[in-house]
């Protein structure tokens, strides 16, 4: 996780837990010098003083242990002062003196998923649901962290569950509807999507995430029409611009695809989207320099995205700068390993430049599925063919 993103992280996990503050009962806040700390830990948590502030608590704590309200401000003291692991150590204490509470669990398993530990996330938000079993929330927070491990069927399953015990959480079905495309099905994201509309008909985002899985499932005329229906009720709403120009782009139209997403940009100069979006569809109309200003820019603002580096080796591959390509796509595959459209591209740079066991070896991944890759298959026995065709 990046510098920003963590940050980012920090600030929504900080007010959601000062949210949460009422739920812990406080104990052990008649010992005198326990209570002057923790007040005084008060004050300097509000001035921002965080490491001050954690001194106190701990000071709190080591007169009184069970001092419950201390360990759950040491938490958030030590994470406003750059310590999450400290924060995950108050969290957890807390949690051993309120057994029966699943807010610390959780807590600290949001401080593991911001710090990528998704494993212990994971066995903490189970923990937690043993507490609350019918906490919606819960389920959605383990399809969320199967989802990041690359396991949608887990993730599907937990999701669904959210579902059955709240319809209307809407961030499960957005993030079971990225699971079932995630797994090749589309009609599942379809079919979870539309039941969430005629709960919430007006709901921009369930909308555009219905017209992007129509998308996906190759259903270009019902996208159009849902994207259409989300702007005539929501008419700056970009994603849904963007959704439109896609299948624009989808259909080969091009200048149209190109003039609304520059309508976009025009309007919102930092609808990176938009700009990535333009970028490919500069690139399948057949621009390719057009199509590498975009992405380039897109890569600088948005540096931690693949599919900038992906179609940047898709131009390079084309245009024979196949050292380009290898690096453009290489960036790609740390980003998404898992890419075979990625893996297979990059293997064919690399026949292009002569190296054809680097070029093996980079379709390991796809010629290992079952059944292999198509594309992978057919450029692997070009690779032979080469092969041995070469000089002894």
């Amino acid at each position: 996780m990046g510098k920003h993103s963590l940050a980012i992280f920090k600030r929504t996990l900080l007010s959601l837990l000062v949210a949460c503050v009422t739920l812990f009962t406080v104990y052990g806040q008649q010992i005198p010098k326990a209570q002057e700390h923790y007040d005084r830990g008060l004050e300097l948590a509000k001035e921002g003083k965080f490491h001050d502030a954690t001194e106190q608590f701990t000071q709190a704590i080591a007169i009184n242990p069970e001092f419950n309200d201390a360990y759950y401000q040491l938490g958030l003291s030590a994470l406003g002062d750059n310590r999450p692991q400290d924060a995950i150590h108050a969290f957890m204490q807390l949690s051993q003196l309120q057994p029966a509470n699943s807010k610390p669990v959780l807590a600290a398993a949001q401080l593991y998923y911001g710090l990528g530990f998704l494993d212990d996330a994971l066995a903490l938000s189970v923990r937690a649901l043993l507490i609350e079993p019918k906490n919606a929330s819960i389920y959605f927070n383990i399809g969320l962290i199967y989802l990041k491990q690359k396991h949608p069927p887990q993730a599907i399953d937990a999701l669904e569950h959210a579902i059955s015990l709240d319809p209307t959480i809407k961030k499960a079905r957005l993030l079971l509807a990225t699971a079932y495309t995630d797994s090749g099905k589309p009609d599942g994201a379809i079919r979870t999507l539309q039941d969430g509309i005629r709960l919430n008909p007006e709901s921009p985002d369930l909308m555009v995430s219905l017209g992007e899985a129509y998308v996906v499932a190759g259903r270009l005329p019902e996208a159009e029409a849902e994207f259409r229906s989300t702007i005539s009720g929501n008419k700056d709403y970009i994603p849904a611009h963007i959704g439109l120009a896609t299948v624009y782009r989808r259909q080969h139209q091009f200048p149209k695809a190109i003039a609304e997403l520059t309508q976009i940009l025009v309007a919102e100069p930092k609808a990176y989207n938009a700009l990535l979006e333009r970028g490919i569809s500069f690139y399948e109309s057949g621009d390719r320099e057009a199509a590498r200003r975009d992405l380039d820019a897109f890569l600088q603002a948005v540096p931690g995205r693949p599919e900038g580096f992906y179609y940047l080796g898709l131009i390079d591959l084309d245009q024979e700068h196949y050292e380009s390509a290898v690096t453009n796509l290489r960036k790609m595959l740390d980003l998404s390993p898992d890419s075979c459209d990625g893996q297979t591209h990059l293997a064919k740079a690399y026949m292009l430049l002569g190296k054809l066991d680097a070029a093996e070896q980079s379709m390991t991944g796809c010629l290992g599925m079952t059944p292999p890759d198509k594309s992978a298959s057919q450029l692997s026995e070009e690779i032979e063919k080469r092969r041995a065709g070469a000089p002894k």
